[in-house]
């Protein structure tokens, strides 16, 4: 399929206090308003994406709906983010064939 397997060492192993040993996926944000080359080193998941939204747009958090939605004590990707920075023009990648 061409889709290649990630390797064992894309996977951070952690223990969560009460829940033992976890597996943890790097995350890769892609905008124009992302910080050039900076690592965000707060502890995420992926209801952080969904608290990101309600963040930029003033949006109640699902668990005000939900108590099971995590989006409310999830960790914030707003440090990943300069918003005050002109946005970055697109990378453009051009058309090619694979052979």
């Amino acid at each position: 399929t061409g889709l290649q397997q990630p390797h064992p060492s894309d996977f951070v192993m952690t223990h969560l206090k009460g829940c033992g040993m976890q597996l943890f996926k790097p995350l890769t944000i892609i905008s124009p308003y992302a910080k050039k080359g900076f690592v965000l080193k707060a502890q995420t998941e992926q209801a952080s994406v969904p608290k990101l939204i309600e963040d930029l747009w003033g949006m109640t958090y699902m668990t005000a709906r939900d108590p099971r939605a995590r989006d409310g004590v999830a960790g914030s990707l707003m440090g990943a983010f300069d918003f005050n920075q002109p946005p970055r023009p697109p990378l453009l990648l051009t058309t090619r064939t694979c052979k």
